[in-house]
């Protein structure tokens, strides 16, 4: 992994964001005061189970949500472009001073190129026409960019692949035209949502290796949302792992590995598949019991309690425990952190 120098200023600073959603039955907070911070050159990831607020997360920082008020944003997003002498509170921007930041300051690699793209326009008009937007170019030139940028992410013939419908792609060339599309404008932040769950895990580890090429090449801060653990320890310098839309442990990559603090951390580490079996290995995988509850209804108490192996009921149901820091950088959200340290330590 990258290590550039973490003290730099931060690219991106979230403080407290919370996104809420109405609905016909009430207010919904599906991200409750989450806060992170992405730095020049970093990868952070983002990792947990589909509903745990990861993807809504991404779409508060780039206000993509449904306007007010069908959604409802809190906190602060501050963020510093090249041009910027001081960090933006991107919240407390107008909608037309937003939309000129997207694509170019803060690039979104979606998580479903397929749905993502138009496929009423070719891939090259789709790519060209977000640099002609933000630095009124010509169509020609717009297209030159189109195709410097399909090669630069390893798409043969991009001459020819410009003409290209997105149906007449394969699902990992479309992945990387949507790559290409992020960033035609040299962006300082890109959030990158899931972007290898569609593909084999050829494809994964190509895109995965794209990623860190281009991040190498640009500087840019890169936060890559994902629930493949696998891919986390390839990519990533820090880890984010959320749970019902709070960040509920934030380490280092080798850290987190490590010494997971939370009992979910290490649950979802324990049910990634290993490829060398010892003698006494298990035949079935273990997994993590229940499901994510619905935000409608959550557990009192710390959400996770209902699946937790270590749950005390006098302390576990009662108090909704806030993020502790247990060593360096290290931080869980655990009423019962010490003791769980202490039973993996006798395990």
């Amino acid at each position: 992994m990258q290590n550039e120098s973490k003290q730099a200023t931060p690219v991106l600073q979230v403080k407290d964001l919370s996104v809420c959603f109405k609905t016909v039955n009430g207010l919904v907070t599906a991200v409750n005061q989450v806060s992170f911070d992405v730095a020049q050159g970093e990868t952070v990831a983002l990792v947990g189970e589909s509903g745990s607020g990861k993807s809504v997360t991404s779409l508060g920082v780039m206000r993509l949500t449904p306007p007010a008020p069908r959604a409802q944003l809190s906190g602060e997003v501050w963020f510093r472009g090249r041009e910027d002498t001081q960090p933006v509170n991107l919240l407390s921007l107008s909608e037309k001073e937003m939309r000129s930041r997207r694509g170019k300051d803060i690039a979104m690699v979606f998580q479903e190129p397929m749905t993502s793209f138009n496929p009423l326009h070719t891939i090259g008009k789709q790519i060209a026409e977000g640099v002609r937007i933000h630095h009124g170019i010509s169509k020609a030139a717009a297209l030159d960019r189109a195709a410097e940028l399909l090669d630069m992410v390893g798409i043969s013939a991009p001459r020819e692949r410009l003409k290209n419908y997105p149906h007449e792609m394969s699902g990992g060339m479309r992945q990387r035209a949507m790559i290409a599309m992020a960033l035609a404008n040299d962006p300082c932040l890109l959030i990158a949502d899931e972007p290898t769950t569609a593909l084999d895990v050829t494809i994964q580890a190509q895109i995965t290796e794209l990623l860190q090429e281009l991040q190498q090449k640009t500087k840019m801060a890169l936060l890559f949302i994902t629930h493949n653990l696998g891919v986390v320890a390839e990519i990533a310098d820090r880890v984010m792992v959320m749970y019902c839309g709070q960040i509920v442990e934030q380490a280092n990559v080798e850290a987190l590995f490590a010494q997971p603090g939370m009992p979910y951390t290490q649950g979802l580490l324990k049910s990634v598949p290993k490829l060398s079996l010892g003698e006494g290995h298990q035949s079935d995988l273990p997994a993590i019991p229940g499901s994510v509850p619905s935000p409608l209804a959550l557990p009192s108490g710390c959400h996770f309690g209902p699946r937790c192996a270590h749950i005390d009921a006098d302390v576990c149901q009662q108090v909704n425990p806030v993020l502790a820091e247990v060593s360096a950088q290290h931080w869980v959200r655990c009423n019962r952190w010490k003791n769980v340290a202490e039973s993996l330590q006798h395990a």
